[in-house]
């Protein structure tokens, strides 16, 4: 368990194409499931504020959840956390 490692990879894979919000969802799972520290919050907070500043809208789930009407008028920040959860019951590859 590297977390520091992760987090870089995604800071990367984020700043290289910042409209894939699947990059984004996966992200926030990976916050979700790393031990409860003080700076955990923070953190996720942060990765929120950057994805609502990007507006990602492409990826394979994203755009499903984006679309979906029961889904409408929702903010990307609400978005993201229905994606990351719709990850959450994806087999990984």
């Amino acid at each position: 368990r590297r977390p520091d490692k992760a987090r870089a990879w995604f800071q990367r894979a984020t700043a290289a194409d910042s409209d894939c919000g699947d990059a984004w969802a996966w992200w926030l799972r990976f916050e979700l499931s790393t031990d409860d520290d003080e700076d955990r919050k923070q953190r996720i907070e942060k990765l929120e504020a950057a994805c609502s500043k990007a507006a990602p809208r492409h990826g394979q789930v994203w755009p499903a959840v984006a679309k979906d009407t029961a889904n409408y008028g929702l903010s990307t920040i609400q978005v993201l956390r229905l994606v990351a959860e719709a990850l959450a019951h994806t087999r990984q590859l």
